[in-house]
């Protein structure tokens, strides 16, 4: 029976295709019954003879483990299956929080958003990077993966998310943690411990602008600040890189002394008298407060403090008025 095998190397997944005919010598049709299920226990039986890698989709259980992307192998279906099982797994609120866990599989999900033949579209688009954040491959549509990895799902995933979460058991652990590590990494490995994973963000200076704790107990993902402004990126920047913030102090403004000191209390005014035996002696006149005249001053009187003069009072005018009363009232006599 001829036939033809054609090998394909222009992708990373190679593969060959065999193409054959069904017509035998004697010109009778070769039974195609069944075809699929007979060609499935030929191939199971080459790859258990050669130690080939299975190509039968692994079922997917709640006890299937999550394992990194390796791009010996076939990488569309990896990515799918690690979305899959996180999106069935954990609990997340965004999508910094939904690339938090998808990072540690060496998976990243971005946003698409655009306008073809004039209608909206909004969608996701799926990376696989090695362990440093580098894209190893091709990106995939969300609609090439499945429909539990659109951005409908995904964003419905969010909304029930936030019902369901609770922080309390992940802030006691990480406060615990806290309390007790002297360093950066003494932390990281003491939440690993404890079965929980923190993903520090930095600055191109080196500066921690975002934490993210994977909960693998609680199946949660949670970002520093829902757990307290303690557990906040620039609390950490603070406790782990050494910045510390000073409190404010009080302006303090010293008093300057004005008191002539005793040593030298003499002055122009002292006088000086010679005592019957011969001797000198210097009495100090008692000090009087300084008296400052001026040409509106006015006898001050207790409690008379509201009809202290002004700055327009003219004395010669006043005075004037005054003996114009006088006048006026000798003026005036009585009738008889």
């Amino acid at each position: 029976m001829p036939f033809l095998i054609f090998k394909h190397e222009d992708i990373e997944r190679h593969h060959v295709h065999i193409v054959a005919l069904r017509v035998k010598t004697d010109g009778t049709c070769i039974s195609d019954r069944n075809n699929f299920y007979r060609s499935k226990d030929i191939c199971r039986e080459l790859e258990r003879k050669y130690n080939l890698r299975p190509s039968e989709r692994e079922k997917i259980s709640p006890d299937t483990p999550i394992r990194k992307i390796d791009i010996s192998g076939d990488i569309k279906r990896q990515v799918a299956n690690t979305v899959k099982m996180v999106g069935m797994r954990y609990k997340f609120q965004t999508l910094g929080e939904f690339n938090a866990i998808l990072s540690l599989y060496n998976v990243r999900a971005e946003q698409t958003d655009g306008r073809v033949n004039g209608r909206e579209y909004h969608g996701l688009v799926y990376f696989a990077t090695d362990d440093s954040g580098n894209v190893v491959a091709s990106p995939f549509k969300a609609s090439r993966l499945g429909k539990f990895a659109s951005r409908t799902a995904i964003d419905n995933r969010f909304v029930r998310a936030k019902d369901r979460i609770d922080a309390n058991p992940t802030r006691t652990v990480v406060a615990d943690a806290l309390a007790q590590s002297t360093n950066k990494e003494d932390f990281v490995a003491r939440l690993k411990a404890a079965k929980i994973d923190v993903l520090f963000r930095y600055t191109e200076e080196g500066r921690i602008y975002g934490v993210t704790f994977i909960d693998h107990n609680t199946m949660t993902v949670l970002n520093g600040s829902r757990l307290g402004k303690d557990y906040s990126a620039n609390a950490f920047e603070r406790r782990f890189n050494g910045e510390q913030t000073q409190p404010d102090m009080p302006v303090v403004i010293p008093v300057t002394d004005t008191h002539t000191p005793d040593a030298d209390t003499s002055t122009p005014n002292d006088t000086t008298s010679s005592a019957p035996d011969g001797t000198s002696q210097t009495q100090n006149p008692t000090p009087q407060p300084a008296v400052h005249h001026s040409d509106n001053d006015m006898p001050e009187l207790p409690g008379l403090d509201l009809f202290h003069v002004g700055p327009g009072y003219d004395a010669q005018e006043d005075a004037f008025y005054r003996a114009m009363r006088r006048k006026k009232k000798k003026g005036r006599r009585p009738k008889l």
